[in-house]
């Protein structure tokens, strides 16, 4: 011990360490509270991904977990994977965003879970975008589903929605 405290003190104290870079993970922030970065997101999804003729429509669904605006702490959106033999369609995780509060702003980070890599990676530009303030659809989303109403075959008709259960604007 003794050995280190002189080294410290004498010519041991002249050597440095090199300096290492600076690690950062690549995480968006906004400036925007977490509440209103969710809300486009959310939108954009439902508009472009999970509309009638949205690619993920049939064979995902949307779910997200969001604090009241008030407590601006964020929210977890996860895409699922639809699988009616589970005990829940909800199950299987497909694709996650969080939003959440930092320092430097609102966060959002994806994971994809079990996506093919090209849907997700274009997921992953899509949120930005929306998250970004730029609500359009891009050309992937716009991608009709694998198998026509024709091929599906008859469907039961819900029930016709009024305007008081339509939303605002559509």
């Amino acid at each position: 011990m003794g050995g280190l405290a002189a080294c410290a003190l004498s010519a041991c104290s002249s050597a440095s360490l090199p300096k290492l870079p600076k690690l950062e993970l690549p995480v968006s922030a906004y400036k925007e509270e977490p509440s209103e970065i969710y809300s486009r997101i959310a939108r954009g999804a439902m508009a472009c991904w999970f509309s009638p003729s949205g690619p993920l429509k049939l064979a995902y669904a949307f779910h997200a977990d969001v604090a009241p605006p008030s407590d601006n702490a964020g929210a977890e959106i996860v895409i699922h994977k639809r699988d009616q033999a589970a005990p829940s369609p909800l199950s299987l995780r497909a694709y996650k965003i969080v939003i959440s509060r930092k320092p430097e702003g609102t966060a959002i980070e994806e994971q994809n879970l079990t996506l093919p890599e090209a849907l997700a990676a274009m997921m992953t530009q899509d949120v930005r975008r929306w998250a970004g303030g730029d609500l359009d659809c891009s050309a992937a989303a716009q991608v009709a589903q694998p198998a026509s109403d024709a091929q599906k075959g008859p469907q039961p008709v819900g029930p016709i929605p009024t305007s008081s259960t339509t939303p605002k604007g559509r």
